[in-house]
């Protein structure tokens, strides 16, 4: 089963690789190439499938996503910190300095990238 998800993958970049330079030709003839740009995203997409393809082969995968709390503070929507005595003091540290004046941040130190 991996080895038709490389071929596929194979497949994706082959046939953007292709359409992406029929484009470039077509517009060097100086005919209309509006879909350049879209067979572009294409590469681009299909080159993030094959690199989370091989990341999935050693069976770890990961994904950041933002939390409740920085959607909040993104958006200006409320948050209810239930229960916020019981955790840790790194945590409450960081939430101190948020709080602490209208001009509060935030740092998020790791994103996953």
């Amino acid at each position: 089963e991996k080895s038709e998800w490389k071929k596929l993958a194979q497949c994706f970049l082959k046939a953007a690789t292709m359409g992406e330079s029929k484009m470039r030709e077509l517009s060097k003839k100086g005919k209309d190439s509006i879909n350049i740009d879209a067979w572009a995203d294409f590469r681009l997409t299909a080159e993030r499938f094959e690199r989370q393809r091989v990341a999935s082969e050693s069976g770890l995968a990961f994904l950041f996503t933002e939390g409740a709390l920085v959607d909040a503070i993104r958006t200006g929507k409320w948050v209810l910190l239930d229960e916020i005595n019981l955790a840790s003091s790194e945590t409450l540290e960081r939430l101190c300095g948020l709080l602490d004046d209208s001009q509060g941040s935030i740092t998020l130190t790791e994103k996953g990238d």
